[in-house]
């Protein structure tokens, strides 16, 4: 009897599961259904014209990419010169051992610098980079890409080594031929939409506001060169940039679902497996509203400590088969700081060299920043207002309050020189060049 009574327990828990996991399947297949198209629409709304952007195909003759690429890969660095560069990175005076040892290794890399000078020449650039090789990424045995992403990062520190030691010289004209080659060959990383060459575009931005706010520093530097250099501070803008590269993710991603459909064999992985037999519009649903919180985080500085942060935060505790949450997929999250910190510099770079001119026409730097409308307004990565005072000798300094650490908070601090705070030399009639 109790045998029997077993049995029908068990029978019945059978057939209402039967009822029921049914109901539940279709019910989830129409609430990702729902939340997909929901997504979808946000993200078109959001990234408009960025989504099936295509880089124009550039004539060889025409493209700087191509001598860009040479000159990186004609570099040459032994690991006894990769240590002198980096020991001569950190110091604040150079001894002349250091100069001529220097000028030794830029002497050997002259062809691959004359190539990257060259290639500053054409205004013009394509990589000819696809954003992602699905068949390649998803089988197990990946190659890595060929773009030589280390010999962009030499090339842009030996033009910036290169720079100062013409600005240390005094040869202004040489050192704008250097700063232009950087200018150049940031803007050409910066174009690309795949993440990775932008983001190592925004690492050679970095070198070159350094040595455009070193120059801005120095008290020889004349009106022409500074009026030169706000002409060759980069104008990517960083936020379609960014846009474009979000909208090529939605794109792989598309591509990966494709990809699972037709070949749902080739996943080993049980949850991979899962996953191809749920109803996929709810993963699609979470990438979309991932790249949806992404957009919005450019426009919620760093140092606000906006939601996002937090979201990165949890990006690795985050299940992907928990399909009521919005999946932070990939690790975009530190790139919006860093792109921020990006704009930050741009604007102190631009306002830097704009008080200057001010200081050689009128002979002193201003009071306050009324004169300078974007000054007031919020920095894009810490939030705050820049600091600006003018001191009894005439000079001056202006500081991103916060953004030092902030950027060491960042990015586990990082030895790239971020410059947040600079001193503007006093106003004078004669000097002569300091012994550096």
């Amino acid at each position: 009897m109790e045998k029997a009574s077993v049995l029908r327990w068990i029978v019945r828990v059978l057939g209402i599961s039967l009822a029921v996991l049914p109901a539940a399947f279709l019910a989830l297949r129409a609430y990702g259904a729902y939340r997909f198209a929901s997504a979808d629409r946000r993200l078109h709304e959001k990234l408009g014209s960025a989504i099936g952007y295509v880089m124009e195909k550039v004539p060889d003759d025409q493209n700087a990419a191509i001598a860009l690429w040479a000159g990186a890969d004609a570099l040459t660095l032994s690991n006894e010169n990769k240590a002198f560069l980096s020991n001569l990175q950190e110091s604040e005076h150079w001894t002349d051992q250091q100069r001529a040892e220097l000028g030794e290794i830029l002497a050997a890399n002259g062809h691959g610098l004359e190539l990257l000078h060259r290639a500053a020449e054409l205004k013009r650039s394509n990589f000819n980079l696809s954003f992602f090789d699905i068949p390649e990424i998803m089988t197990v045995n990946r190659t890595h890409s060929p773009f030589p992403f280390v010999s962009f990062l030499t090339a842009q520190r030996l033009l910036s080594f290169e720079a100062r030691t013409f600005l240390q010289r005094g040869d202004w004209p040489q050192f704008l031929i250097s700063v232009n080659s950087m200018a150049a060959t940031t803007a050409a990383l910066q174009r690309e939409v795949k993440e990775s060459p932008q983001m190592l575009g925004i690492v050679l931005e970095m070198y070159l506001l350094n040595e455009t706010l070193a120059a801005a520093a120095d008290p020889l530097c004349s009106t022409s060169t500074i009026k030169s250099l706000v002409s060759l501070l980069p104008d990517t803008d960083l936020q379609l940039a960014w846009k474009r590269t979000l909208a090529a993710e939605k794109e792989r991603y598309d591509q990966m679902w494709v990809f699972f459909a037709e070949r749902p064999n080739d996943w080993r992985s049980p949850t991979r497996r899962a996953i191809c037999s749920m109803p996929k519009s709810i993963f699609r649903a979470q990438e979309y509203e991932s790249l949806l919180d992404f957009v919005d985080a450019m426009s919620l500085p760093y140092g606000s400590n906006p939601p996002w942060v937090a979201t990165g935060e949890l990006m690795m505790s985050t299940s992907p088969l928990n399909v009521f949450r919005s999946l932070p997929a990939h690790n975009h999250m530190s790139q919006v700081g860093r792109l921020q910190t990006l704009m930050s510099l741009r604007r102190l770079a631009r306002l830097v060299l704009n008080l200057r001119l001010a200081e050689l026409d009128s002979g002193e730097y201003p009071a306050t920043l009324s004169s300078f409308p974007a000054a007031s307004e919020p920095d894009p990565f810490t939030g705050k207002t820049l600091s600006y005072q003018r001191k009894a000798d005439g000079s001056a300094q202006i500081t991103v309050s916060g953004a030092a650490e902030l950027y060491k908070k960042l990015t586990h601090n990082s030895r790239i020189k971020c410059p947040f705070n600079w001193e503007l030399p006093a106003p004078l009639v004669h000097v002569s060049r300091p012994n550096r």
